[in-house]
Order: C-alpha cells, then structure tokens, then sequence
C-alpha cells in the first residue's frame, strides 16, 4: 500500500513539472515577442528620424543654391530631390534702391519633407 501511494505522489509531480513547463515556456515566448516588436518599432522610428533630418539638410541645400545661382528650380540628388523658389520684388518702403528676396526651399526624402523659408533685402 505505501509503494503503491508513493508511485501515484511521483506520476502527480511528473505532470505538474510538464504544466510548468510549458508555463514557462509561454511566458519567455511572449517576452520574446515583446522585445521584438519593440525593436522593429524602434528601428522603423530611427528610419523615419534619419529620412527627416535628411530631408532638412536638402532644403537647407536648396536654400543655399538659390542665393549663389539667385534662381529656382528642380534638383535631384539620388532618390531625394530639392524644389527652390526664388523670387524677387521691387522693395519702395527702404530710403535706399533695394530687392527684397523670398526663397522658399523644400528637401524630400522618401516620404519626409522638410521646408525652410528665408527672405532678406538686397541693397544695390
């Protein structure tokens, strides 16, 4: 009778070890999971942060071309491309003969676009 209780107590823990088991099993999966899909969000993040802070420096480009060329226009570099306004107008308000210029400058790379605009009197 004792042997017979004995083996019934260690088939019990047999299967309680196999619950355990694939507990911990289901807990590390998930954990594992989770650390993934924060990684892949992470790294679509920085992607997205590189292709802004490119797209900035690329109008920033255009803003500079435009004042050494003093025109507009259509620039492609690689996949990305820089779209210049340059515009001037006749300024009467100074006491002295000046243009007043607007250049409008906008970097895209991909998806991103970033846009700066300057505007400054040209005294002659």
């Amino acid at each position: 009778m004792k042997i017979r209780l004995f083996i019934n107590f260690k088939n019990k823990k047999r299967g309680s070890t196999l619950i355990f088991a694939i507990f911990l099993l289901l807990v590390f999966s998930f954990i594992g999971f989770s650390l993934v899909s924060m990684l892949s969000g992470q790294n679509i993040s920085s992607s997205e942060e590189l292709h802004s802070i490119k797209a900035f420096f690329l109008a920033e480009s255009g803003l500079e071309i435009a004042m050494v060329r003093k025109q507009g226009g259509v620039y492609k570099i690689d996949n990305s491309t820089i779209d210049v306004e340059y515009n001037v107008m006749e300024d009467n308000n100074s006491y002295l003969p000046s243009k007043l210029v607007t250049i409008k400058s906008i970097g895209n790379s991909l998806e991103m676009k970033r846009k700066i605009e300057a505007k400054f009197r040209v005294f002659e």
